[in-house]
């Protein structure tokens, strides 16, 4: 089988059992999730030092997310996760607050967002 034939079966939404309306505009709601994924993306840095509200904060998220009725009856999770580093020649590692260690650390954070 060649290349380009497994890619076009791989891409067939009858292979996965998806019916036409569940990838309707998948596109369009992709992009909606993964733009509030990247505002949350510094929300605990955020909250722990900015001086606004934290529960302002998430009223705003919640507003955003509104906007998107493609969302209605879902729920978002953003999940933040740090681990300390023996040295710089991984991608993204500095010197950054790691919550699980709850310090200032050597180390790579990456944020998971699940809709």
């Amino acid at each position: 089988m060649d290349k380009e034939a497994t890619a076009a079966d791989v891409l067939d939404r009858q292979r996965w059992g998806l019916p036409k309306e569940a990838v309707a505009d998948l596109a369009g709601r992709l992009r909606c999730i993964l733009g509030i994924a990247e505002a949350g993306q510094h929300l605990q840095q955020f909250r722990s030092d900015s001086p606004w509200s934290g529960q302002m904060v998430f009223e705003q998220i919640q507003a955003e997310i509104q906007q998107c009725p493609e969302l209605a009856g879902g729920m978002l999770t953003l999940d933040e996760s740090g681990d300390e580093c023996a040295g710089k020649q991984k991608a993204g590692a500095a010197r950054q607050y790691l919550g699980r260690l709850g310090k200032v650390a050597l180390g790579q954070v990456a944020v998971a967002a699940g809709y």
